[in-house]
């Protein structure tokens, strides 16, 4: 496991890259900067070039992905993660952008900080969630489900 302290601004392209035995990292945000500027794909932190690419840079291995920070996932955050089963998402994020899980085919399960109500608050992309697994929203005041 990675945890990424929430001081830190930037993750460097490819920072990850070959960490085949990774199973879970937390950090507090998505992609190179913490501003949520230029490469907001989750795969840049692993080597990809292209969100495309997600799927033969983040490990397959990797299962657990925990968000502490951010106000967005941008778009193909996560686009073809297909082994990651449980990301928790935090409160602050108000938007999801288009296709950000998609293909995420393993999900399971998303831990949200925030009520049901919140969740449903957050601006979600144009099929963000396509050709995911059947997964559970968990909210601090119950579950949805897909």
């Amino acid at each position: 496991s990675i945890e990424i302290p929430a001081n830190v601004t930037s993750i460097g392209y490819g920072a990850f890259e070959n960490c085949s035995g990774l199973m879970s990292i937390k950090l507090p945000f998505v992609g190179a900067e913490n501003d949520g500027t230029g490469n907001t794909r989750f795969g840049y932190i692993f080597g990809a070039s292209y969100y495309y690419d997600n799927d033969d840079y983040v490990p397959a291995s990797l299962k657990e992905v925990i968000i502490t920070g951010g106000t967005s996932i941008g778009s193909y955050a996560f686009y073809n993660c297909s082994g990651l089963t449980s990301i928790e998402i935090p409160a602050s994020v108000t938007s999801i952008g288009d296709k950000a899980f998609y293909g995420c085919s393993s999900l399971t399960s998303i831990h949200f900080g925030g009520t049901k109500a919140e969740w449903n608050a957050i601006a979600k992309g144009s099929i963000w969630n396509s050709f995911t697994g059947k997964y559970t929203v968990y909210c601090t005041d119950g579950n949805l489900s897909k």
